[in-house]
């Protein structure tokens, strides 16, 4: 059986990338020709050299000022259609294309550099440039031939992929995952577990706040560091104030640092404060290290564009639903709190965000700005329905089966019967996988099983309506 999905995937990627592999061979056999071809540099004048190392300069300088050009107002087009942070996630986020990038700089600038030096030419025997001859030559011509014959031909392909908003997003989400299990792990929630994070309330009568000196972004926290300064100084307690994502300014609260009741010393060195300042990394740029909902931001800031007025594309929407589907989804079965707040030292207090919150970013704007849209009621109706299932935590359960409750679809109307019968099929199913999951649960929760007696009451009047 194995052998036979080996076989099948095979011929699946043979099929689908057969060019891409008879490409990639005559670039490794033409390389290998001009290797032996030019060899041997007694055969060939100096001027051949710097003849091709001159042609070479030119098409590698048209193309970087041609294709970077219209790669940059295709970025702007797509950014003004997706997303605003798209141009930077482009080029600063992708290795890839800052590696073609600086791959054609240098071909230019080390064929310029044998053109300057005169290692193209055949030196004299005595002179110390034989080890040079021709091979520098030669290296900078097969460099510059994968160049432009595989490498070009793939960073344009790969454009064409990134400005797509399905790959975008696709992107987006995978990041945020891997945040998530860096953040939190990979171990599940357990009833043995606590269902919320609350975090300890700290004393202001004896505590003392420490500033931030810059205002953008908060980028990082170190939280290791920070838990290895307060490693000798026992008799302090320290609260982050900021959540990673938060914007600061000068001024803003970054910690509150309290006090043992009986620590005779009530203010902390400048040193020290220095040294916990720089634990913050302050930024102009969110970014994924540490901060979920920056990936969840751009997911719904996508939907959102694409419910617009000037755009009217409800399909990207519901991709964007499903893809958020998935981060909730991972997030709610997650172990809470975060590594950072249990297992450092147990007097450093973080703030974090809550599943509640997620869970609002994700789908309240969006739905206020595609309630008129059958098509993406609909997808958040049943992507919460999905969810259920999994989750296991009676906090998170709760949250998810509120945020349908609020949004009040039971009167709801399209306009349409058939749009009005699509939504309530899906409210229906999600009123009958509710009741369901909890009695698997078997959680003593009493808010539990009034939401669940709700969705059952809310499932009859639903039949009631439809008859």
């Amino acid at each position: 059986m194995k052998n036979t999905m080996n076989n099948f995937f095979l011929k699946e990627d043979l099929s689908r990338n057969w060019v891409k592999y008879i490409h990639t061979l005559l670039v490794i056999v033409i390389s290998v020709a001009i290797y032996f071809h030019y060899q041997t540099g007694n055969s060939h004048k100096s001027d051949d050299y710097k003849d091709i190392l001159t042609i070479i300069i030119s098409i590698m300088t048209t193309i970087v000022t041609t294709t970077f050009s219209a790669v940059l107002v295709a970025l702007q087009l797509a950014s003004a259609q997706f997303s605003p942070r798209i141009t930077r996630a482009f080029f600063r986020e992708s290795n890839y294309n800052q590696g073609v990038f600086y791959s054609f700089l240098l071909s230019i600038t080390f064929c310029c550099a044998i053109l300057i030096t005169g290692v193209y030419k055949q030196p004299a025997p005595e002179s110390y440039l034989p080890i040079f001859y021709p091979y520098l030559s030669i290296s900078a011509i097969i460099f510059a031939f994968i160049l432009l014959a595989y490498v070009f031909p793939k960073f344009i392909f790969n454009i064409i992929d990134s400005i797509n908003v399905a790959s975008i997003i696709a992107a987006i989400t995978k990041k945020t995952l891997n945040e998530i299990d860096i953040i939190y792990g990979k171990d599940v929630w357990s009833r043995k577990d606590i269902e919320t994070h609350i975090r300890k309330i700290h004393d202001d009568s004896r505590s003392q706040k420490l500033l931030s000196e810059k205002f953008g972004y908060i980028d990082f926290v170190d939280f290791k560091n920070i838990s290895k300064l307060l490693s000798s100084n026992r008799n302090l307690n320290i609260y982050l104030e900021p959540v990673v994502g938060n914007y600061v300014t000068i001024g803003s609260v970054l910690i509150n640092v309290e006090y043992d009741s009986k620590a005779e010393i009530r203010e902390i060195s400048p040193k020290l404060a220095h040294k916990l300042r720089e634990c913050f990394a302050i930024s102009k740029y969110r970014s994924y290290d540490q901060d979920i909902m920056f990936g969840v931001r751009q997911i719904t800031d996508i939907a959102i564009k694409a419910l617009s007025d000037a755009v009217n594309d409800p399909t990207t929407a519901v991709n964007c639903i499903h893809y958020l589907g998935t981060i909730i989804q991972r997030m709610a079965y997650a172990k809470i709190p975060s590594i950072y707040a249990r297992y450092p030292n147990h007097a450093v207090h973080i703030k974090e965000f809550t599943f509640d919150q997620l869970v609002d970013l994700s789908f309240d704007q969006i739905y206020q700005a595609g309630k008129e849209s059958y098509a993406v009621v609909r997808q958040i109706l049943s992507t919460i329905t999905e969810i259920i299932p999994f989750v296991n935590n009676p906090a998170n359960l709760k949250i998810l089966i509120t945020q349908v409750i609020d949004m009040e679809l039971s009167s709801h109307s399209q306009g349409f019967a058939e749009f009005d019968n699509s939504i309530k099929k899906a409210l229906e199913k999600f009123y009958k996988t509710v009741p369901l999951h909890i009695k698997t649960l078997n959680a003593n929760s009493d808010e539990l099983n009034e939401l669940s007696s709700l969705c059952e009451i809310k499932s009859k009047e639903l039949n009631n309506i439809q008859e």
